[in-house]
Formats: structure tokens, C-alpha cells, sequence
């Protein structure tokens, strides 16, 4: 997925070089301690990173350790692709860079849960938006296409599908999808949907000039 990068500034700079730190916590149990309070300002991205990483560090060591006893736990392996995937999304709005590597193990414990128990739409539905997120939109919209054929009334499996289609620049396909989506779920009864969003969208690539450019997605999931 094409993100828009922020331009190399020293602050950027230091939330990515703490990624490796940050994996090393997922994976290490009681590293969380060396960083000390944890406390951050808003001009302060590398604390700021850091005070995330704690926030969810210790639920990733928790499910680490019931995977240990049972690695194809089905609910455990959603847990924590659920955990990496809310990290990810709360770095994402600190440091587009520092989100990648959580994107990536949601997409690891997703796709091994899928292995397990396949046909699950909410779940798929969430890989495919962490497939966006890591800049793999047509794996993103194979899923969601599976999603849709395997349950054709989960609403929002549309939506996200209208945003990859625009994201790769097929107007009518977009188009499609998200006219799909409203008519299903005019008021976003279902979670993992957004009607406000889609009727943007649908003015958007209607609108003259709009249609046939690729979009840069937005970052809410």
C-alpha cells in the first residue's frame, strides 16, 4: 500500500531505530523494564514508541505462552495477531516506519490462524487490512475476494475491498464494492465498516478528474 511518507526529519529517525528494541520485547520476557517510566511528550516520538511498546509487550508474552502449550489455538492466534495489530495501528499514528515490523506479525499469527480455521470474516477482513498496511494490496484484495465468496453478508469485507480496488486504481471496481457495502449496511450496524468513508470514496471517484487515480488509503483500519 502506498503510505505517504513523512520526510526524513531526526525524530523519524529515532522511532525507527528503536523497531529492533520494540521486536526484541515482543519476543524476550521483562525487557520492558529497561525502559524505564516510559513517559513521553507529543515532540517526543521515541517515547512515545516506547510507551506503546509497554502497553502491549505483555499481552504478546502472555499469548506467547499459552501458544507454547498449544500453538494451534485458534482463539490465541487471533489474540495475538489482534494484539500486534492494534500495536501496529497505534505506532502507525507516532511513525509510519516503526508500524511495519507489527504489521507483519499480525500478518504471521493471522495467517497461521487461518491455517487452523479458515471462513472466519472478521478475521480475514483484519489481515487484509495489515496486508494493505505492509504494502501488499492485491494479497489484501485476493482476501477480502475470499471473504466476500465465503461470507457474502459480512458488510465490510465490501468496504475494505472498495478501498484496495481505488487504491489500485479500478474505478468501477470501487465503485462496486462500496455501492455494495452501503446498500448492505447504510448506518455501519456492523463493526469494521465506515458509511461516512464510503460515500467520500464514492464522490471522490466520481467526481471529475478523481476517478482514475490511484489513492493514497486513509489510515483508520
Amino acid at each position: 500500500m502506498a503510505l505517504n511518507k513523512k520526510q526524513a526529519s531526526m525524530a523519524t529517525r529515532i522511532g525507527i531505530a528503536i523497531v529492533a528494541v520494540i521486536l526484541v520485547i515482543s519476543f524476550v520476557p521483562g525487557l520492558v523494564g529497561l525502559f524505564g517510566s516510559g513517559e513521553s511528550t507529543q515532540t517526543d516520538p521515541a517515547g512515545q514508541l516506547q510507551t506503546i511498546a509497554q502497553k502491549y509487550s505483555q499481552t504478546v508474552q502472555y499469548n506467547e505462552q499459552l501458544l507454547a502449550s498449544d500453538p494451534t489455538s485458534y482463539t490465541v492466534l487471533v489474540q495475538q495477531g489482534n494484539v500486534y495489530f492494534d500495536w501496529a495501528y497505534e505506532a502507525l499514528s507516532v511513525d509510519t516506519g516503526s508500524a511495519m515490523p507489527m504489521w507483519g506479525q499480525a500478518i504471521q499469527y493471522y495467517e497461521r490462524a487461518l491455517s487452523v480455521q479458515p471462513g472466519d470474516p472478521a478475521m480475514m477482513t483484519d489481515l487484509a487490512i495489515a496486508y494493505d498496511f505492509s504494502g501488499r494490496t492485491d494479497d489484501a484484495i485476493a482476501v477480502v475476494r475470499a471473504t466476500n465468496e465465503a461470507a457474502p453478508q459480512f458488510a465490510p469485507a465490501y468496504y475494505h475491498l472498495g478501498r484496495f480496488l481505488q487504491i489500485k486504481g479500478d474505478t468501477a471496481g470501487a465503485i462496486e464494492a462500496l455501492q455494495t457495502y452501503l446498500a448492505m449496511d447504510p448506518t455501519g450496524q456492523t463493526p469494521g465498516g465506515d458509511p461516512a468513508d464510503a460515500q467520500a470514496r464514492l464522490s471522490q471517484l466520481s467526481s471529475a478528474g478523481g476517478a482514475s487515480q490511484p489513492t493514497t488509503p486513509q489510515t483508520t483500519p
